[in-house]
């Protein structure tokens, strides 16, 4: 029986690890995840994945696939009466045959236990995983956000610009925080002094060559 567990009971709560370990076989465990699943999705959960992600199955995978198959098939006397193109059902049946494949492939999934327990599905994860840097620098990070290291995105557009002699400046404003923490810049005086005025240093420590005091 403990052969036939599967990871995700690792994460279920104590009542359904003390059924599953109970079951028979392996279909009785399936049973209690599917019914401990249904429980929990019972619940309102604010934020997390979507319903259909939630409730995505082995068991739904096949009747999804089943209905694709349907579709496929009901496509070819359609096409035959002209009532769909005729490129509709080679479509179908090539997606329908390419879903079954992925799928079947997933549940034979022996090093990890989520294609296994979201056939097909799990590969939108995997693609937006791959694209996720991409996501970030184009539509996410900010131009001078905190973190972007070595260089923040203006300062990189600015070597760009320099290096091919375009303009590197911005009329008419700035996009910089001016009024955030840690940003200095020079005010315009209306009464300005003389320069003899301004203690420009300050002396610290004896005469040269001794340590400040």
């Amino acid at each position: 029986v403990a052969a036939a567990c599967r990871p995700r009971a690792l994460q279920a709560p104590r009542a359904l690890a003390a059924r599953a370990f109970s079951a028979s076989n392996t279909e009785d465990l399936e049973k209690a995840i599917d019914s401990d699943k249904t429980l929990r999705m019972a619940r309102p959960v604010s934020g997390g994945l979507p319903d259909f992600v939630e409730h995505w199955t082995p068991a739904l995978f096949r009747k999804v696939g089943a209905g694709l198959a349907a579709a496929s098939a009901f496509a070819w006397p359609l096409a035959a009466y002209h009532e769909v193109s005729l490129l509709a059902p080679f479509l179908a049946t090539g997606a329908t045959a390419l879903y079954w494949k992925i799928g079947l492939e997933d549940l034979k999934h022996t090093s990890s236990a989520l294609p296994q327990n979201f056939p097909v599905l799990i590969h939108i994860r995997y693609i937006l995983e791959s694209i996720r840097p991409e996501i970030q620098q184009y539509f996410i990070e900010s131009d001078e956000g905190k973190g972007q290291v070595p260089f923040t995105r203006v300062a990189r557009s600015t070597i760009y610009q320099r290096a091919k002699g375009a303009p590197d400046t911005r009329a008419l404003g700035t996009r910089r925080n001016v009024y955030g923490e840690g940003f200095e810049w020079a005010n315009h005086s209306m009464f300005p002094v003389s320069a003899d005025e301004v203690e420009a240093r300050v002396a610290i420590g004896g005469a040269p060559g001794l340590q400040p005091s």
